[in-house]
């Protein structure tokens, strides 16, 4: 299926926020945080929110500086 990755679309076999993040390779990056459709998804809710065709995920990084 196709959805929206941070702006671009992406085809995924993806069903879960976390099968998606396993998928690009950020299950287990730290300092992120996930938005699906606007809404930000907690990380404890990762495994079980399911994502659709033509969702929108956005990932988001937190950076230290000044």
């Amino acid at each position: 299926m196709k959805v929206k990755f941070n702006n671009t679309e992406v085809e995924t076999s993806a069903q879960t926020v976390l099968a998606f993040l396993a998928e690009q390779g950020m299950e287990n990056k730290t300092g992120i945080a996930v938005a699906l459709n606007s809404s930000i998804v907690s990380k404890s809710n990762w495994s079980t929110q399911n994502i659709q065709e033509q969702d929108s995920i956005m990932v988001i990084t937190a950076t230290a500086g000044g």
